[in-house]
């Protein structure tokens, strides 16, 4: 790192205005990034971390301005220069990875497609033959060497390797600057430990100052030199540290089941043009029971099976062999047959997606999200009963309705999208919620606010949870027990306190 200044940002401001109010969501930021210097953006969700640094290069949503006093980039003032101009500066001089690679990457273009791509954006003089020449070493930069991965399209990579490819990309310019927004948030432990130590290799490696947007402080105090923390769209001082505990909510679970899973097995069908269909094999003979009231997390690593386990729970799942049985008051049902699985059934069970924004319809309203279900389930139900019934659920989830219930979901923060969504998973008073890496996107404090209140629902409502994660630490809080799922198979069933035993020893060894 040099004493030579990069960027210098001071008194940048977002707002929004609406008519004659104008609300700001940045307030006055100001940083200074140096040559080779890697600096942590950390706040909790809505805080403006994002905002400021999309402003920074001129990407900011629709409906949201921006001024400022100043931004320079090595003497050369681009606060006011136009977009044409600052098209010179993107990807070649400082370069944005964003959140979620799936919908970062085209998912019409194979990778080669994406570098050809990005290399005619910013080396159009180089040959066909130079530029796959270097999209060879990019993707050998971030330790991709699979013979074939240049011809696949993204969704046939797990999210570590699209995570890679998306930052490989990111170098096709060859930039100063490389700014990484949340790239770990909804990766696995093992993975976002490779991912946080690419980066650092990286950033030796080319010289390359790092602007690190996160909410998980202890990443940040591993791979950055400081650390700037936001709150309520400003700079602050750092907080105390955050305690993460939720201990005094433990419920006592019901030994009745309501799910039972025998030798469940999953496998999914890939169509070939000539020849009989590959068939892959998901899950393999999966065991388990989860009780009335209680909540059974599944942990594992990325691509261990969990996600297509809450597919198959849901009726989402084709080729599903074994037994798999939601228990009713008087009836059983059985969940891999679609003709019996109809829509009186299928009320039972609900999922809350991992990420709240791209989970709610962009185009509908709080309101007319939460209320989709009724529509389906609830057909006679009147207009001012599904409002009523609306109201009361976000009532309960800790949103106000006359303040949300009229709001696309763009104006939300992301807690307040997965409050929200769970809202519209307990429209219908389902016996079983799947969570699904539910709360991995959001920052340490929302987090815990939402495991709260998934602890209070499921007190009042005696609500089931199956909880998906790749946590540990939040699993050994919230968890009655814990199923552990590697390669499609169960390697162990535990309960609450055997798991953290376990959980302690691995961390300590």
């Amino acid at each position: 790192m040099s004493d030579s200044c990069l960027l210098d940002v001071q008194g940048l401001t977002v707002f929004k205005e609406e008519g004659s109010n104008r609300s700001s969501l940045v307030k006055d930021f100001h940083f200074r990034l140096l040559e080779g210097e890697a600096v942590a953006l950390v706040g909790d969700s809505g805080s403006g971390k994002t905002l400021a640094s999309l402003a920074i290069m001129k990407l900011l949503p629709y409906g949201l301005e921006s001024e400022c006093g100043h931004i320079i980039w090595e003497g050369k003032n681009l606060s006011n220069i136009s977009e044409q101009e600052m098209h010179l500066y993107r990807g070649s001089q400082i370069a944005y990875v964003f959140q979620d690679p799936k919908t970062s990457l085209n998912p019409l273009l194979k990778i080669s497609e994406l570098f050809e791509e990005a290399f005619q954006q910013h080396y159009s003089e180089w040959s066909r033959s130079k530029r796959l020449e270097e999209a060879k070493t990019r993707l050998s930069e971030v330790e991709l060497h699979e013979k074939d991965i240049m011809h696949r399209y993204p969704h046939q990579l797990s999210g570590g390797q699209r995570q890679r490819i998306s930052i490989a990309l990111s170098l096709a310019g060859d930039p100063k600057v490389l700014i990484a927004d949340e790239i770990t948030t909804s990766l696995d432990p093992d993975t976002s430990q490779k991912i946080i130590l690419l980066l650092k290799n990286l950033c030796r490696s080319r010289g390359m100052a790092l602007v690190f947007i996160s909410h998980d402080i202890a990443l940040t105090q591993q791979l950055c030199d400081r650390t700037i923390y936001m709150k309520d769209g400003a700079i602050v001082e750092p907080p105390q540290n955050i305690s993460f505990e939720i201990n005094s909510c433990d419920i006592k679970t019901s030994k009745n089941v309501l799910i039972e899973a025998q030798d469940l097995s999953v496998a999914y069908s890939h169509k070939k043009i000539f020849g009989k269909a590959v068939v892959s094999p998901c899950l393999e003979e999966v065991s388990f029971n989860i009780y009335k009231g209680e909540t059974l997390a599944v942990i594992g690593k990325s691509g261990s099976g969990k996600s297509t386990l809450a597919r198959t729970l849901c009726g989402l799942a084709d080729e599903v062999a074994g037994n798999l049985t939601l228990f009713l008051e008087e009836l059983s049902v059985d969940l891999r047959n679609k003709s019996q699985l109809d829509s009186s059934f299928r009320r039972h069970i609900s999922m809350i997606f991992q990420d709240p924004i791209s989970s709610l319809n962009p185009a509908l309203s709080i309101q007319d999200s939460i209320a989709e279900p009724l529509l389906i389930h609830e057909p006679g139900m009147g207009r001012q009963s599904q409002i009523d019934a609306v109201f009361q659920v976000l009532d309960e989830v800790g949103l106000d309705p006359k303040l949300y219930a009229h709001k696309k979901p763009r104006h939300l923060s992301g807690g307040q999208c997965q409050r929200a969504a769970i809202a519209r998973a307990l429209i219908l008073n389902p016996k079983l919620v799947v969570c699904d890496e539910a709360v991995s996107s959001l920052d340490v404090k929302s987090q815990y606010q939402v495991l709260m209140l998934l602890k209070k629902l499921q007190e009042e409502r005696q609500i089931s949870y199956l909880f998906i994660s790749h946590d540990p630490y939040v699993v050994k809080e919230f968890a009655d027990r814990v199923l552990v799922i590697e390669d499609g198979k169960v390697v162990k069933i535990m309960s609450n306190d055997d798991f953290r035993v376990e959980f302690d020893y691995d961390k300590v060894s």
